[in-house]
């Protein structure tokens, strides 16, 4: 190998007229190629509208109702709302089958000892 291929980017010189060529095509804007170009770019943006326009009215209305007051009945949130807290039967469900589930009297605070009774 030469020491010239060594160089891994050699000066390249542009070809004869290239330049003048490049400045003819940049100053003439009413080429045909930017005719299409410009008409394809418009196509594309009305299309683009137009199917937006179609999500818009062909979408299925919202008609459910919002869950938020079952939400805010629900015994699970009398502390965080300030309500005077309801005892509430606890369940469970043992081979498919309901249980209900007994506190039953603990002298250790932070522990719960259940009773669990068929239904």
């Amino acid at each position: 190998m030469s020491p010239a291929d060594r160089i891994p980017f050699p000066d390249l010189d542009p070809p004869s007229g290239g330049v003048d060529r490049f400045r003819m095509r940049l100053g003439n804007p009413d080429d045909a190629s930017h005719a299409v170009v410009a008409r394809w770019a418009a196509a594309g943006g009305v299309m683009a509208v137009l199917a937006i326009i179609a999500m818009l009215v062909l979408a299925p209305p919202d008609v459910a109702e919002p869950a938020t007051t079952i939400v805010f009945d629900a015994p699970e949130f009398d502390r965080l709302l300030g309500r005077p807290l309801q005892q509430v039967e606890t369940t469970a469900m043992i081979d498919d089958e309901p249980v209900t589930l007994s506190a039953m009297p603990v002298t250790t605070p932070g522990i719960r000892i259940y009773e669990v009774r068929p239904n």
